[in-house]
């Protein structure tokens, strides 16, 4: 299958010059035709049928059986409210399908296609690999296709978002769902249906497995998690807002307040007690939450909730804060976003952790919590298990509609949004995959065993273990670093001087400066973060990484000095400071 984002425009093996008469009608009956075997929509037969044998319908029939057989015909009433639901689902249902075709990227009811020598007209799914297609002003491109005589200019904007008259001659690329400017083109077709640009299935199996998940019927993907806060934040975060949650990861913080609002943290004060061990320590205060709603209800868009909490040292929330989190958000009018990058490690410790959940799967887990939610956004680089992606998906139109011009804006077509297929597909497979227990177990019994080690070695660290990695508290390791000087970037660098090992500091720097003083934030944790990668290391290597923390540790009342910056970036300096070790 072509990628949606990187298509292939090179000539396939197979590839062979159609005659300037264009195929046969025998040769076109043996060519694989332009059908996409993707539904995004159902019919409607289906739609019908979806509303009519219905439980409740059901059971309403069986009743107004029995009362005809007692001959009560006046307490058979209710069937015309039966009916009339009925009708109002239906048809609702159907002109949703109506704006949603509205929206698709292929939608022109005909193409124009040379067959025996003779240009003939039929429906783009009646074309086949081959054909030669003749395009004129105005008409859009239904398959992938390689220009074989005239010249003019394509719209390619709702592809790849550049609005910039892309200029064809023979032997270019048409890419399906573009639009001919100018100019009257012949193309033969290379790739059809699902093998197109356009064409292509990965997004609605990736929207499949999203909203089977979360509950969440409008699906946005983007290249990354902070593209995603972009996108989303571009719509629902202006100067002046206060956005509560509990412990704003960097890139979230810095999408709110690069648009001069502010991210206030109500993580539970227990968070900041490294050795303190609760089960749910990435919680949201209830108490900080609803001072904030009752001082500044107007000026907050949205409560969000960072699941697991990375900031905090990778610590889970329990289902009963979000309950309260919902709660308090119903109470005050305003929307729940879920931060859920590690949403699977957090239904994870719902399962072991809280009561009523040891014998619920961890998809069930999964949809019990974003039922609490109106939307999320997701770096699928981490609960995902890709190389790249994000997305957003929620339940509320007025969300995607006011975001998706943002996001062809920024990423690109709402069916891509910067992924190519291939990522979405492996998206979709790794979101249904680390939706399984043993999957999760495996990973974070891996991390538990680290934390064994350094338990054994007296190293201190955020308390109980996390689930994706081990979050060493620095100053109670580099006590003599004093905090200005930053001990767990100190400490990062220490490791991977002593052993070559990669930590990211997750702490001072990360935490930024305050937007309004430009001090320095020294209210919140500093931990070195060691990440652990699935399925690549062994319990072996932890021992090598505990090994090397203790070298460190054991010399740690040597270690004095820090580092001091030299230069940084106004907002998420962390990616991109320069440092110098004092």
């Amino acid at each position: 299958m072509a990628d949606i984002l990187q298509v292939n425009t090179e000539l396939p093996a197979d590839f062979t010059p159609t005659a300037p008469s264009g195929l046969t009608d025998e040769e076109a009956a043996s060519r694989k035709p332009n059908i996409s075997h993707h539904r995004p929509d159902k019919s409607t037969a289906q739609i019908l049928a979806e509303n009519l044998f219905t439980p409740f319908n059901g059971l309403n029939v069986a009743l107004a059986v029995c009362l005809a057989l007692v001959g009560s015909w006046r307490n058979m009433l209710f069937l015309g409210v039966v009916v009339s639901n009925t009708l109002i689902g239906t048809v609702q249902e159907l002109r949703a399908r109506k704006t949603i075709r509205k929206l698709s990227l292929l939608n022109a009811p005909t193409a124009h296609v040379l067959r025996n020598g003779q240009e003939k007209t039929c429906a783009p799914d009646a074309l086949v690999k081959g054909d030669l297609v003749i395009l004129r002003a105005g008409d859009q491109v239904m398959a992938d296709a390689v220009v074989t005589s005239g010249q003019g200019a394509a719209n390619e904007s709702l592809l790849t978002g550049e609005s910039t008259p892309m200029r064809k001659q023979p032997g270019d690329f048409l890419l399906s769902g573009s639009y001919i400017l100018e100019g009257t083109f012949t193309a033969q077709l290379v790739y059809v249906g699902d093998e197109s640009y356009a064409g292509a299935t990965s997004f609605f199996k990736l929207k499949e497995v999203i909203t089977r998940l979360t509950g969440f019927e409008y699906i946005i993907p983007t290249h990354q998690g902070r593209a995603a806060e972009n996108v989303l934040f571009s719509y629902l975060v202006h100067e002046g807002d206060i956005v509560p949650g509990n412990s704003h990861f960097d890139t979230t913080k810095g999408h709110i307040e690069g648009r001069r609002a502010l991210a206030l943290d109500c993580t539970i004060d227990e968070a900041k007690q490294t050795q303190l061990e609760i089960p749910f320590k990435g919680n949201v205060d209830p108490k900080k939450l609803e001072k904030a709603l009752q001082e500044h209800s107007e000026r907050i868009p949205f409560v969000i909730v960072t699941i697991t909490n990375n900031t905090a040292g990778g610590q889970p929330v329990s289902m009963q804060n979000l309950r309260e989190v919902r709660a308090i958000a119903d109470k005050y009018g305003k929307p729940v976003l879920f931060d859920s990058a590690r949403f699977a490690e957090n239904a994870y410790f719902i399962k072991m952790r809280e009561e009523g959940y040891r014998n619920k799967s961890i998809k069930e887990i999964t949809r019990e919590m974003f039922d609490l939610a109106d939307g999320m956004t997701m770096s699928a680089k981490k609960d995902g298990i890709v190389n790249m992606g994000g997305f957003i998906a929620t339940r509320r139109k007025d969300w995607y509609e006011g975001a998706k011009g943002f996001c062809v804006q920024f990423e690109g077509y709402l069916t891509y949004g910067g992924m190519n297929g291939r990522d979405m597909n492996a998206l979709a497979i790794g979101l249904d995959e680390n939706t399984e227990f043993d999957n999760l177990e495996t990973r974070i019994h891996q991390v538990g065993y680290l934390a064994m080690k350094l338990d054994e070695y007296g190293i201190p660290y955020q308390r109980p273990a996390g689930g994706h990695a081990i979050f060493v508290d620095a100053p109670k390791v580099l006590t003599h670093v004093p905090k200005e000087e930053f001990p767990a970037q100190t400490l990062t660098a220490e490791l991977y001087l002593e052993a070559g090992i990669r930590g990211c500091e997750i702490g001072y720097l990360l935490a930024d400066r305050d937007p309004v003083t430009r001090e320095n934030r020294f209210n919140g944790l500093d931990l070195l973060r060691l990440a652990i990668p699935r399925r690549v290391y062994t319990n072996n290597h932890m021992d090598v990484v505990a090994a090397a923390l203790k070298n460190v540790y054991d010399k740690r009342e040597s270690i004095t000095r820090g580092v001091r910056i030299t230069w940084e970036a106004p907002l998420m300096r962390h990616f991109t400071v320069q440092l110098e070790r004092l």
